[in-house]
């Protein structure tokens, strides 16, 4: 990972309000969690998927109902760029292969829920193994250990990693940013290391990651003094 992404989730009750305010506001992508629709064993929002889309000139990512490989294709035919999915993936992790192999890796991400699965570092490989492209990890603020399982679930495995937590704050943000940054920060030390031994693209990354958490920490520092005025 070379920065920071923000991929704020969308408010269910006007989602199409969130996404232009989230869309002006600078966000990197924007999340569609439709977590009822599960629980309730209804199909995906085709039809508000396709309304939010047409107004974001940003990646969505959609979250909520998939069941089988023809749900995914239906909200990608809908307009958004990658599909999220948990109990599917429990209920039949080929499904992630599948999903893959038709519409490429690129587009599906397995989230993994810290505070519930068990032996999560493994699921992570095998969620990768099977083709996820993406890995969602989240928690519910209650995990005292999550740094230490991001961090063995990042060095087990070589695809992007997404953090989530229900901060709705910028100073929460913040603090979650500050806490992955230690992780980068032993990250950046290791691959200093390497790049002294003649490894210069280990040490390019290292340089990037850096910057890009620098960069993003600046900017929830002067979100948190403007929610404060």
């Amino acid at each position: 990972m070379d920065y920071v992404k923000i991929i704020p989730c969308l408010d269910l009750e006007d989602p199409i309000t969130s996404a232009r305010y989230y869309n002006d506001s600078g966000a990197d992508e924007i999340a569609y969690f439709d977590s009822k629709a599960t629980k309730e064993g209804r199909e995906p929002n085709i039809r508000q998927i396709r309304e939010i889309t047409r107004i974001v000139d940003i990646p969505l990512l959609a979250c909520g109902g998939i069941r089988d490989v023809e749900d995914a294709k239906k909200i990608l035919y809908a307009g958004a760029n990658k599909v999220c999915m948990n109990s599917a993936a429990i209920a039949n992790p080929d499904i992630v292969k599948e999903i893959s192999e038709k519409f490429g890796r690129n587009r599906i991400i397995v989230a993994i829920d810290l505070s519930t699965k068990e032996e999560p570092v493994e699921w992570a490989q095998m969620m990768e193994e099977k083709g996820a492209g993406e890995l969602l990890l989240i928690h519910n603020n209650h995990v005292e250990n999550y740094v230490e399982i991001v961090n063995e679930i990042k060095n087990k495995v070589r695809i992007p990693i997404i953090i989530s937590s229900y901060a709705i704050k910028a100073d929460d943000m913040k603090e979650l940013i500050e806490k992955v940054a230690e992780l980068y920060a032993a990250f950046e030390k290791d691959a200093k290391a390497q790049a002294e031994n003649g490894n210069k693209a280990a040490g390019t990354r290292a340089r990037k990651a850096s910057l890009g958490i620098e960069k993003a920490m600046k900017e929830f520092r002067k979100a948190s003094l403007d929610a404060a005025k």
